[in-house]
């Protein structure tokens, strides 16, 4: 079991490498493991909260048969559901039921590191018989993902990972591997979305920390701090697409989503999705409805938003559950909220409940393989106590 549990863990943490086997970006490994590791331990209690998750993927094949369209985007919702529900299942019986391997995680951190700086010396496109490569000259590289900004969401999660597991981790391999996703984020990946999602993890913890003067002292250092090496950072990414972006910002930032056409597109997808929802009362849309919304808004809207296909593939992990499922994505959002929050430690459990839910309604997609982890990682994170009955039989 414990073989399986390890080839399970290393399918999870490279959900994109196909070694040109199939010619989709996500690859199916993970989930078949997964599957396999489950079917092998149902003989196991399970929490009752592993039956939300079941729900969302029994309520996804029922809103794909009542539209009536078999065809790839049902399969893909469909999996993505699928996806979500056994890989956090496979992830509660390893924190319930036996020991995470932690050493397996480090290694992967360190391979995906070691993917990125391999690119950034020998170029961009040197993995692409790992993975399928898409990136520009103006982007960063992607490390074992397919593209930069998906290279660059990987190494955030697996920080929170990292940071909810600190404790059974060599505290200077714990600091070291930190620094290095965050300095690979930014000058490697380069990527604008995960440098903003530091952002909203700053503000949120602001936010929720009583200010004082030592705070707003180390406020005002960092401050000091950041206009000092501003232009040296600007030096690192000069002639990139983040250094474009920050400079547009500053100048102009009431223009900013009417002329960079990835922030369009992406803002577009989560306005409509959303205003689908509520002007709908949260009926269900399917898997087929969302281009021709997108098509309608767009034409109405002005020239605000004016960039991206008109496709049914929504751009948003949240605004594709509220519009393509409806009131049928609760048991998303209860499974979300039960894992997260924390009578114990209240307020750091609604810092990262907020900080999840807002990085879901970027582009992240229901099947990412660490949204499940995540989330379980933070049930034992604050409830402690209950993992695990096999080291405490050892």
């Amino acid at each position: 079991m414990t073989l399986l549990l390890n080839i399970t863990m290393l399918a999870i943490l490279f959900p994109w490498v196909s070694f040109g086997l199939l010619d989709v970006d996500t690859q199916p490994w993970f989930i078949l493991f997964s599957s396999v590791f489950f079917v092998f331990n149902l003989n196991k209690k399970l929490h009752f909260v592993i039956l939300f998750p079941l729900l969302l993927f029994f309520f996804s094949v029922l809103v794909g048969l009542y539209y009536g369209f078999i065809d790839f985007l049902f399969v893909r919702a469909v999996l993505g559901s699928y996806s979500f529900f056994v890989v956090f299942a496979f992830f509660y019986l390893v924190k319930r039921f036996y020991v995470l391997p932690i050493k397996v995680v480090l290694f992967s951190n360190a391979l995906w590191l070691l993917a990125g700086a391999i690119q950034s010396i020998w170029g961009k496109g040197v993995l692409s018989f790992l993975v399928t490569v898409r990136t520009t000259e103006d982007r960063g590289v992607t490390g074992l993902a397919p593209e930069p900004t998906y290279f660059a969401i990987f190494l955030f999660f697996l920080s929170w990972v990292l940071f909810l597991e600190k404790n059974n981790i060599n505290d200077k391999v714990y600091k070291a591997l930190m620094v290095l996703n965050f300095l690979f984020i930014v000058f490697v990946a380069k990527s604008t979305m995960v440098i903003l999602f530091f952002a909203v993890l700053f503000m949120l913890y602001f936010s929720f920390y009583i200010l004082n003067l030592r705070v707003l002292l180390g406020l005002f250092v960092c401050l000091t701090f950041t206009v000092v090496a501003l232009p040296y950072v600007a030096i690192l990414l000069d002639g990139t697409r983040v250094q474009g972006l920050l400079n547009f910002a500053l100048t102009e930032p009431e223009s900013l989503i009417r002329l960079d056409a990835s922030i369009n597109e992406r803002l577009s997808h989560l306005y409509f999705s959303f205003k689908g929802f509520f002007n709908d009362y949260g009926f269900p849309h399917g898997f087929h409805q969302f281009g021709s919304e997108l098509l309608e808004g767009r034409s109405l809207s002005n020239g605000v938003f004016w960039w991206g296909n008109n496709d049914n593939k929504i751009m948003s992990g949240t605004g594709a559950l509220l519009y393509e499922l409806g009131w049928l994505s609760l048991p998303f959002f209860i499974t979300v909220g039960y894992m997260s929050v924390s009578r114990d430690c209240f307020k750091e459990s609604m810092l990262f409940l907020l900080l999840f839910l807002i990085l879901f309604s970027s582009a992240i997609p229901l099947s990412f393989s660490l949204l499940p982890m995540v989330l379980v990682l933070l049930f034992f994170y604050f409830n402690g106590e209950l993992s695990n009955e096999f080291a405490s039989h050892n």
